[in-house]
């Protein structure tokens, strides 16, 4: 799948800038960068396709911690990074039902087919208690 160009975090779009630049002491090497002043997210070119994600969820929480206020320790920021994306990781329908939306529910609930593909209506009520 394709890299975003950015990602919108409270209603902010924050760039993903991926850098060619190496640093002079390879001991400075880090694989990405949050930016609170430019409000970019800066990745490592040479970070391999798993590295580069989970350094985009580290940054981001990065920026969530900026943005709140939460003053999380570095590895509160990478624990939490690497917990969110693990559960995404091994819950591949999970975005699925954060994206579903009350309407649709109802919409499909309403236009329910049975298996010979005609329209269930809804027609009754309930009401709880006696």
């Amino acid at each position: 799948m394709e890299r975003p160009k950015h990602i919108r975090l409270l209603g902010v779009a924050i760039p993903l800038i991926v850098s060619h630049d190496k640093p002079e002491d390879p001991e400075d090497e880090v694989f990405g960068e949050w930016d609170s002043n430019e409000m970019t997210i800066t990745l490592n070119s040479e970070c391999g396709e798993v590295q580069e994600r989970t350094t985009v969820m580290h940054e981001l929480v990065h920026a969530i911690d900026d943005f709140l206020y939460l003053e999380m320790t570095h590895q509160e920021v990478y624990v939490l990074s690497q917990v969110l994306y693990q559960v995404l990781i091994d819950n591949p329908k999970f975005m699925d039902y954060l994206m579903f939306t009350p309407s649709e529910d109802r919409d499909r609930q309403r236009n329910r087919t049975d298996s010979a593909g005609h329209t269930q209506k809804r027609n009754k009520k309930y009401r709880c208690g006696k």
